[in-house]
């Protein structure tokens, strides 16, 4: 086998790795119900039910809730294989669900007396994000690492997350011009079968043990000694007041 040979699996590899990287990020940059294409249609979907200011930055808070248990996320995946599986079938799982929610927010009529149904379905899909999100970056240093590719990897990933922000903004605000949130939810349920289709094709095949309660309560005491780290907590407290900064999200105003 010549050297040419012998590099070209290694090139469609690490060409795959870098499709999957990519069309991950940019599909849950884009699906994202607190910061993505449909944020500002379900925000003003809302408003035009009469909702208060003050309610929709609760159901904001609380559809964002799954972001703060990602460390729980990541400890369940590398610790409790679903089905012989630590990555991929988790990752299947978390695409499904956030593509099944979105699909029927799309496919069911939308009414003021409705607005619990639409918290309830939109909860899955940021949980099914979350989760998505955990093992996307477990695997980008799994993948990474032997390569010697992590850091590329990442700007990959960031490079597609930020294209996606970009196209949220203008089409976001076209959509909720135009009262099309049910095609936004179509829009985004068929893009997250498409990462599923992608995950399928390009996350591979980690089959792994039962689950192993050593490595599992070792990585506990650890995460309970770094709540007693006082730098940890001061980084804690500075990235909780940074986040108040009013940029990073829409603020309304009740004329």
């Amino acid at each position: 086998m010549s050297i040419d040979e012998r590099k070209r699996p290694r090139a469609t590899g690490v060409t795959g790795a870098y499709t999957f990287f990519a069309a991950l990020y940019f599909v849950q940059s884009i699906g994202d119900p607190t910061s993505g294409l449909i944020a500002q249609p379900v925000r003003s979907l809302l408003r035009s039910w009469g909702e208060s200011p003050a309610t929709l930055g609760a159901l904001m808070a609380l559809l964002a809730l799954p972001w703060t248990i990602k460390p729980l996320f990541g400890l369940l995946s590398d610790f409790v294989p679903l089905f012989g599986s630590r990555r991929r079938n988790y990752l299947l799982l978390a695409n499904g669900l956030a593509a099944f929610s979105l699909l029927v927010l799309a496919s069911i009529p939308l009414s003021p007396r409705a607005s619990w149904l639409l918290f309830a379905l939109l909860l899955p899909t940021t949980v099914g994000i979350a989760l998505g999100d955990v093992i996307v970056d477990a695997l980008m240093v799994e993948k990474g690492q032997p390569l010697g590719l992590t850091g590329r990897f990442q700007s990959i990933q960031w490079t597609a997350a930020n294209m996606a922000l970009l196209l949220t903004g203008g089409l976001g605000g076209y959509i909720a011009e135009q009262r099309l949130q049910s095609f936004a939810f179509a829009l985004c349920s068929g893009l997250w079968m498409v990462a599923l289709a992608i995950t399928w094709r390009y996350a591979g095949d980690d089959r792994a043990e039962d689950l192993d309660t050593a490595s599992l309560r070792d990585t506990a005491a650890a995460l309970i000694g770094a709540f007693r780290e006082p730098l940890f907590l001061t980084v804690c407290a500075l990235l909780t007041l940074w986040s108040f900064n009013p940029v990073w999200g829409s603020v309304l105003i009740c004329i």
